[in-house]
């Protein structure tokens, strides 16, 4: 079930993404969260910074390490598999995706948060967009499609991504209940991006949207809960929209499992074609 490439001078393996994507969730969130423990302050744009001091590192190296690797058209603009095509009805889901983020700053109380606060949480949330979706919906999604199809880098790079945002929990001790519910919340924004990846062919549709999510998160909580990660939206404004893209995700899933069986079927009858 391979995907159509020039040669890279890395062949993608599912191991490769896998290490990265463990190095880098160390980085982030372990690495993150010691520096924070280091340097402790009660102003909220100074501890977002502090907190997040490692982005630049990760963003700059995951940037070298595709072009190096030979990987760049791949990660930015992913060809689909054998030439299917997200079905067009996916761009609806990078619509609601924008939508949630609008219904979040909407409610923002902007008078209360300072304007050195709101521009460090802007240009960080760019940054966490950047390192996050390059890593896990870039790298770690390549390495896995080269070789497996749509579905387990749907499910792998969605899984990955709750996990890591509940290494600050797990870190603070917070309950084993609450972090299971905070894994499968983030995994199925994980799993939403994807589609957003796939639906556009544009790796910076997730990140901008990841972007716009994350900062709606720590405008509306002015630095005070926003590390808790991302959230389904249950509010009376965002019950409608979760309730469709969680029934797009679900047809979405089916159409992946299709597409991956019919490649499959497609290269058993290769051998017979050629003879």
């Amino acid at each position: 079930m391979t995907v159509l490439r020039s040669t890279p001078r890395v062949t993608p393996r599912p191991w490769i993404g896998l290490l990265a994507t463990v190095i880098v969730v160390a980085v982030i969130a372990g690495l993150g969260n010691v520096i924070s423990a280091l340097f402790p302050t009660d102003q909220p744009a100074l501890d977002f910074a502090i907190g997040h001091a490692t982005l630049p590192f990760v963003v700059v190296t995951g940037v070298f390490f595709v072009r190096w690797a030979g990987w760049s058209k791949e990660v930015w603009r992913p060809a689909p598999a054998e030439g299917n095509r997200a079905p067009r009805w996916t761009l609806a889901v990078v619509v609601l995706l924008l939508t949630l983020p609008a219904l979040s700053l909407a409610g923002t109380p902007w008078s209360e948060r300072s304007i050195t606060y709101l521009a460090v949480a802007a240009f960080g949330c760019i940054l966490i967009g950047i390192s996050e979706e390059l890593f896990l919906r870039g790298i770690l999604v390549e390495s896995i499609r080269a070789h497996h199809g749509e579905t387990l880098a749907l499910i792998v790079s969605s899984l990955l991504f709750g996990l890591a945002h509940s290494v600050g929990s797990a870190l603070h001790d917070i309950p084993v209940v609450y972090i299971a519910f905070q894994v499968a919340g983030t995994a199925y924004d994980g799993a939403l991006y994807y589609i957003a990846l796939r639906a556009t062919g544009r790796l910076w549709v997730p990140i901008a949207i990841h972007a716009l999510t994350d900062f709606g998160l720590y405008a509306q909580s002015g630095g005070t809960d926003a590390d808790a990660g991302h959230a389904i939206d249950l509010s009376y404004l965002g019950v409608g929209p979760e309730m469709v893209l969680g029934i797009l995700l679900i047809i979405f899933s089916v159409w992946c499992i299709r597409v991956d069986i019919r490649n499959r079927r497609r290269e058993r009858e290769r051998p017979a074609t050629v003879q």
